[in-house]
């Protein structure tokens, strides 16, 4: 379901923010509210799930996946501890989730992680600006989380993507899945 302005046409991110935060909701927690929906009813079709986020989707996967618990998250220059001391956000990021800036703080995000059965991918780009390039250049998260066995953390080459050859052998020893709901 997507708002519309009656002639078929998506309505921007700019509408649906203020409009939320107007009756002070949260956009962002509407959608991440939709994904762990979504991600639930995936679980009872599926025996394995995955979920994957890049930038603000990153920290809405890792938001998600700690509380679904899929067998593997991909969180691809989407969190960092940094954002414990200072957090820079427009309107439109995560903003107004409860809970979220405990994860920032690097005891409470080692025990969260520790505590999941999630296998997890973090990534950091070289070529980043801002937060993540910082976090690529000291790598604070990685030595935060990287100890714990399921948990791998990269720094690649490249900017603000996703690390397909990383994210590969991250699930290269991925089983096939089988399906068990109608999705016809």
């Amino acid at each position: 379901m997507a708002w519309h302005d009656g002639n078929g046409r998506k309505l921007g991110n700019d509408f649906m923010i203020s409009w939320h935060l107007n009756r002070e909701s949260s956009y962002l927690v509407s959608y991440l509210v939709q994904s762990l929906a979504f991600t639930k009813w995936m679980q009872g079709c599926f025996s394995k799930t995955l979920v994957a986020g890049l930038s603000q989707a990153g920290a809405a996967a890792l938001l998600n996946a700690l509380q679904s618990k899929p067998n593997q998250a991909i969180v691809a220059a989407g969190h960092s501890v940094i954002t414990d001391q200072a957090e820079w956000s427009g309107h439109n990021q995560l903003i107004g989730v409860p809970g979220y800036a405990e994860i920032s703080r690097p005891e409470v995000l080692v025990d969260r992680l520790r505590q999941s059965p999630t296998r997890w991918f973090f990534s950091w780009g070289k070529q980043e600006i801002g937060t993540y390039r910082i976090e690529s250049e000291e790598q604070l998260t990685a030595k935060v989380i990287s100890h714990l066995p399921k948990v791998t953390t990269v720094f690649h080459d490249e900017g603000h993507v996703y690390p397909v050859q990383e994210i590969r052998s991250f699930l290269a020893n991925s089983s096939s899945h089988s399906s068990t709901c109608d999705t016809n």
